[in-house]
């Protein structure tokens, strides 16, 4: 942040400051300069705090805005207006809040947050801001999950134009990458300079961009809405449901790793053994 402000870029903050239950992000990376006079009477400094609000409720917010800036650059309203360079967006719900009875389920947190980020995937690529704009899609960590490789792995998304692969035969790109290679990318395309030799010397993921250009915009899959699954609450019967009543959820990776993680498994595989995280790449860290 402190670099586009030094460069004057654009920005928009949808909840990086501010305490959520969860926290699951992405960037979206335009590539136009734009310079820093503001977005709109709800913006101070820049940056916008979205408070406490779960992933539908960001997700409409941001397209609400977007709106406007699709609007702005329809109708040339100029740079002040339209979609600043850089945006950061969480959607709060992929940790889940557990088996707290009456609360959302797991899987009905994971297809919400899923669906909010299809939405704005779909509301960017069907704009006119397709032409030149990267969405960064990640994890805030990985939770120290089953993982056939290692439990600090995690999944990471790169969508844009540009992106390799198609819908019949995706890209799955094997190179090993952490955050900082992501950060660096995103320095690339707004042209940035680096922060730090760690990033600096962070292989940029270039051949995420090596399409051709023409992927085709993206439709939002949208029946885990029509079926109801985003709307469906934990039962008195889920497992565990006391010891996730104990947990933490006010604020990111309060709660315990290990115990939320075997309460959700639990949840999805029933009496299935949890098998051991594995740590082959990192040594465990501390719960």
């Amino acid at each position: 942040m402190r670099g586009m402000k030094r460069d004057q870029l654009g920005e928009r903050e949808g909840g990086e400051i501010v305490r959520v239950n969860h926290q699951e992000g992405f960037a979206i990376v335009h590539e136009t300069p734009i310079r820093r006079n503001g977005a709109g009477a709800a913006q101070q400094g820049g940056l916008v705090s979205q408070g406490h609000w779960n992933a539908a409720t960001r997700r409409d917010e941001f397209l609400n805005e977007f709106s406007a800036f699709v609007r702005a650059r329809q109708e040339n309203e100029g740079p002040r207006f339209e979609m600043p360079s850089f945006v950061l967006l969480y959607l709060p719900d992929d940790h889940t809040g557990g088996t707290r009875p009456n609360f959302p389920r797991p899987a009905a947190s994971v297809a919400d947050n899923d669906l909010a980020l299809g939405r704005v995937v779909d509301a960017v690529s069907h704009s006119p801001y397709w032409d030149d704009t990267a969405i960064f899609v990640l994890e805030d960590d990985a939770q120290d999950g089953a993982d056939h490789v290692d439990a600090h792995r995690s999944i990471a998304f790169v969508i844009s134009k540009y992106s390799p692969g198609s819908a019949a035969q995706p890209n799955v790109e094997h190179r090993f990458y952490t955050t900082v290679n992501v950060v660096h990318t995103m320095e690339m395309l707004l042209g940035l300079p680096p922060m730090n030799q760690n990033d600096a010397y962070a292989p940029v993921m270039s051949g995420l961009f090596s399409g051709s250009g023409d992927q085709a915009p993206y439709k939002a899959d949208l029946r885990n809405l029509k079926n109801g699954l985003i709307y469906e609450t934990n039962k008195k019967d889920a497992p565990g449901p006391k010891i996730s009543s104990k947990m933490n959820f006010s604020r990111p990776d309060a709660a315990p790793a290990a115990q939320l993680n075997r309460v959700l498994w639990q949840d999805q595989k029933g009496s299935a053994p949890m098998p051991a995280a594995r740590h082959t790449v990192f040594p465990a860290g501390d719960d």
